[in-house]
Formats: structure tokens, sequence, C-alpha cells
């Protein structure tokens, strides 16, 4: 066998071992992958047992406010004590509400979870006169414009709908 034969042969394993190593490479590269993917997914739905935990805390410190907050019509009719419990409790509604856009948007956080907390946060607001006061504020103040623009019109489609009153 000449050296070129030879060298062929060595160049066509060369070739065929290379491409078993691509192959090999991508198999590897797409275990990884969903390996990420789900570690992203538990860390989201970890953020939301502390982000629950941290609502159900502020909600029972001031249970009692939020009632007397929910009786009045405007954010005008409440004592300064009042307007910074409600200032609280939209903040942390409203942070919450954006993180699960954000992170659905991200692809992290699953459709079903995230329509079960974007319409649990819609309603409150759209039921509540002072909180929709309340998530202006917020909106205008602390959370990215996609967020407002998506809000808006759920919130727009609740108050249109019959059913809330």
């Amino acid at each position: 066998m000449d050296h070129q034969t030879f060298a062929a042969i060595l160049g066509n394993y060369g070739e065929f071992f290379g491409a078993i190593a691509v192959v090999v490479t991508l198999i590897y590269l797409a275990g990884q992958l969903r390996q990420n993917t789900n570690a992203l997914r538990s860390a989201s739905y970890s953020h939301w047992n502390e982000v629950s935990s941290t609502w159900s805390h502020f909600y029972a410190q001031h249970a009692v406010e939020l009632a007397e907050i929910e009786e009045h019509a405007s954010i005008d009719q409440l004592t300064s004590a009042q307007q910074k419990v409600l200032d609280a409790a939209a903040l942390i509604g409203t942070n919450q509400a954006e993180t699960a856009f954000l992170q659905h948007r991200a692809g992290t956080l699953d459709q079903d979870v995230f329509d079960s907390r974007i319409t649990a946060y819609t309603n409150f607001v759209a039921e509540r006169g002072v909180f929709r006061e309340a998530w202006l504020f917020a909106a205008r103040n602390y959370t990215v414009p996609e967020f407002v623009a998506f809000i808006e019109a759920r919130l727009t489609g609740l108050e249109g709908d019959s059913a809330i009153a």
C-alpha cells in the first residue's frame, strides 16, 4: 500500500470518528440544556414559594389595616398609616405579578402557573378601587412598560366584564 492510499484511509477514519464525536457532543449538550432548563424552572417555583410566603406574612401582619383599606373608595380617604400599608401591599403584589410575567416571557414559568398568578392579581386589583389606584402608581414608577400594557389590557377587559362589579 502506498503512502497516498494510506493517508486517504487514515483521513476517512478521521472523518468517521470526527462525525461520531460531533453526534456524541450534540447528545451531551442536549442533555445539559434539558438539565439547565429544569434547574431554571425549579428555581422559578422556589421563588414563587418565597413570594407567596412574603405576601402571606405581610397579609397576616396587616389583615386589619388591609380590611379597613378595602372599605375606602379612594386613596385620598386613607390615613397616612393606611397609605403606607397600601403602598407596601401594592408593591409586593405588583412585583409578584411582574416577576411572573418576566419569568413566563423567559420560558421558566409554565402557562398554567402564569395564568393563575396573573388572574389572581388582576382580579384583586380590578375588584378593589384603592388597589386599582395603587396599581396605577406602582405601574408608572416601578414596572417595565410591556408589563404595564399587558396588565392594563387585562384590567380593561375585566372592568368591561359584567361579571366583575
